[in-house]
């Protein structure tokens, strides 16, 4: 009974999408990601019709996991953790303006991932961001984050129900004097710094851990000494993301 109450709905869901002028192929789920898929970006959902967020895209090459065992976490570069739903709104009010335009280009290059989709917010968000003193004495102290951590499981992995990044704009600026002394005009922009730091730490409230020898990694531990690259987010860090969330 259950079974064909399944097939009925579904078949629901496919006259509902076909009659709203879907495309049919972004219904496969299996689907790679291709110019064609690209344009599928902004694909009109029939008002009243849920369908689950993966079906619309599946990023190429990403293996299908039945459970986040402790192997596949360090495989993946996972902290455990992930978001129950792909979209994540984020708060950085309390940010210059020139420090929300660099946060929002960054959380562009991740939207443009297809994978979550991060929605600045001036109201409560699931992510808050903020700028806060830092000891100089400790010049990697970049930034951090804190989690809380709802009940809910998913194929092994504790969902987050808020998350709060601090970056410490006096130790970013620390770190551009250094560059500046080593590397005279060469040294990268404040701008360059700021989004390379910004990508780290939204990769960790995102669900991604370091990736220690990774040195050129967007999750390397060691971001302060590679933080000039014009590679923002790399292979390691769009797979991991894609492993996360569409599984």
């Amino acid at each position: 009974m259950n079974k064909i109450k399944t097939i009925k709905k579904l078949t629901a869901v496919s006259v509902a999408l076909m009659a709203a002028g879907t495309l049919v192929p972004a219904l496969n789920i299996n689907s790679n990601v291709t110019a064609a898929s690209k344009k599928d970006k902004n694909i009109n959902i029939p008002s009243g019709v849920r369908v689950p967020w993966k079906i619309v895209h599946r990023t190429k090459n990403i293996p299908k996991i039945k459970k986040f065992t402790l192997k596949r976490l360090k495989q993946y570069h996972l902290t455990g953790k992930r978001w129950k739903s792909p979209t994540i709104t984020y708060n950085d009010s309390a940010l210059s303006a020139t420090q929300q335009n660099l946060t929002a280009e960054t959380a562009e290059q991740i939207n443009q991932l297809k994978i979550v989709h991060l929605k600045q917010t001036t109201k409560k968000a699931k992510i808050t961001i903020k700028i806060d003193e830092a000891d100089i004495n400790h010049p990697t102290d970049v930034g951090n984050t804190s989690f809380d951590i709802g009940t809910d499981i998913h194929k092994g992995l504790y969902n987050y129900t808020h998350a709060k990044i601090t970056m410490h704009d006096k130790i970013i600026y620390h770190q551009l004097q250094s560059a500046d002394a080593q590397n005279g005009e060469s040294s990268p922009t404040y701008q360059l710094y700021f989004k390379h730091f910004m990508a780290h730490e939204l990769g960790h409230v995102l669900g991604l851990t370091h990736t220690g020898n990774l040195t050129t990694s967007t999750m390397t531990s060691n971001l302060v000494n590679n933080a000039s690259g014009t590679t923002l987010l790399t292979p390691d860090f769009i797979q991991s993301l894609a492993v996360l969330y569409e599984n």
